[in-house]
């Protein structure tokens, strides 16, 4: 009866080779009793984390025995109580807080912000790394492209930019590549070679 397994997958003095038997249970609450385990072994938790139920990867990701980088993969779970769970593990590595914290889900967000571990000051590159992933032009893009912390691969992937003032917080901005300022040294709107020429005269003074 699975009940009686359901009940042994659970209990903490359930000797180690009878939870790895049970770990491959056909009856998922089992497998999920298992992952919650505190005794399970870590080679059982890699294996249940990839379980085709969403709850027994949930339970994987809140034993506080599962490999960091079990923890790092179920970051991009497709279910959102998965991502929450691994919000919530104390063990989480810091920069997967961040990203976790600006989660679609807003209940992975606020797991994320609310676990001791959080940084907010790692958010920033990410939220600017986000703010400048579109094709398109925007207000809220020109703003990311003139913070001192945007990504160094924001501001060369977007100088061609069809908003001549995009391109000129690019060809302003400190951290902007020399191959890439040297483009906008050539770029068609006066404003944008005039910052790029003195961005580039401050960078190589004669």
């Amino acid at each position: 009866y699975w009940g009686v397994r359901w009940d042994v997958a659970k209990n903490p003095h359930t000797p180690v080779d009878v939870l790895v038997k049970l770990s491959t249970d056909e009856n998922s609450d089992v497998r999920w009793n298992v992952a919650k385990n505190p005794h399970t072994p870590v080679d059982v938790l890699v294996k249940l984390s990839t379980d085709e139920d969403w709850y027994v990867r949930k339970r994987v990701a809140e034993n506080p025995n599962t490999p960091v980088d079990v923890l790092v993969k179920l970051s991009t779970d497709e279910d959102s109580d998965v991502r929450e769970a691994v919000a919530e593990n104390p063990h989480t590595p810091v920069d997967v807080l961040a990203k976790l914290s600006l989660d679609n889900d807003e209940s992975v967000g606020f797991a994320a912000r609310s676990n001791p571990n959080f940084q907010p000051k790692l958010v920033i590159p990410i939220l600017l790394l986000k703010l400048t992933a579109s094709n398109k032009p925007s207000f809220s893009r020109f703003l990311a492209l003139l913070q001192p912390e945007v990504p160094v691969s924001s501001l060369a992937k977007n100088f061609r930019s069809s908003s001549w003032l995009e391109r000129c917080a690019i060809a302003m901005h400190s951290m902007t590549p020399d191959s890439t300022l040297q483009a906008l040294l050539e770029d068609g709107n006066r404003v944008v070679r005039s910052a790029a020429r003195d961005n580039w005269t401050r960078r190589h003074p004669q």
